[in-house]
């Protein structure tokens, strides 16, 4: 059987046209009742969207507390202060922040020293 309405196949089990909301003539004659309107039906709206995807938050590591920029800028100046940080961070757990600090403070120590043979090697050829 056809809508009447909108030309769509009907198959009789419905109470109305899935496609225009017109009652079905089939299922009134079945069932001897006209189903309630779409606007009076208490069907909750289809969402037809997915949400979006919420990613999880990881959740707090002691252990992969990054470093914080301004004590990384310190160990440049001087690599004494990140030295100490370093031992302080490790000795505290925080395993990424002590490792970054100790190898900031490896790498400004050793080029200290390479800065300070230059000048002397230089110092030397004057003279």
């Amino acid at each position: 059987m056809k809508c009447e309405t909108c030309g769509s196949k009907l198959s009789g089990m419905q109470p109305n046209c899935p496609f225009c909301g017109t009652p079905d003539p089939q299922f009134v004659r079945r069932y001897g009742a006209y189903p309630p309107p779409p606007s009076q039906r208490n069907i909750p709206p289809q969402n037809i969207y997915r949400p979006p995807y919420q990613p999880i938050m990881p959740t707090y590591s002691k252990e992969n507390e990054p470093a914080e920029a301004a004590i990384i800028i310190f160990s440049i100046i001087c690599p004494l202060v990140g030295f100490i940080y370093g031992l302080i961070s490790l000795s505290h757990g925080e395993i990424r922040a002590g490792k970054t600090y100790l190898a900031v403070s490896a790498i400004t120590f050793a080029a200290f020293i390479l800065f300070i043979v230059l000048i002397a090697f230089m110092a030397a050829a004057l003279t």
